[in-house]
């Protein structure tokens, strides 16, 4: 694969990890040719899940699928769900510790 495709790929990656949904949003006006060529070979080679938004604006919502993850050797990103988190956030026992 080119440098560019795991450059792609890795961005994909730290921004889905990043996100609470799990998915990579780009603007489409952020988007270059060049970046779109490679979008498009990478939904070709099943690499990516590919989607166009359009409701309030032109965007691009990407996922790796488990091709793109195992060719590219990137982990499965596990999240807390979100009353986990906000368990573990108000939980007494993470800001206290207990004397013996």
């Amino acid at each position: 694969m080119s440098s560019q495709m795991n450059d792609l790929m890795v961005e994909i990656h730290r921004r889905s990890a990043a996100s609470f949904d799990g998915v990579c949003t780009f603007n489409n006006i952020s988007i270059t040719g060049e970046e779109q060529v490679l979008f498009n070979e990478a939904q070709a080679m099943g690499f990516i899940n590919f989607e166009i938004k359009d409701d309030f604006g032109d965007y691009y919502i990407l996922s790796l699928t488990p091709k793109g993850r195992s060719e590219f050797n990137l982990p499965e990103v596990k999240r807390k769900s979100f009353w986990g988190w906000l368990i573990g956030l108000v939980s007494p026992g993470r800001y206290w510790v207990r004397l013996r």
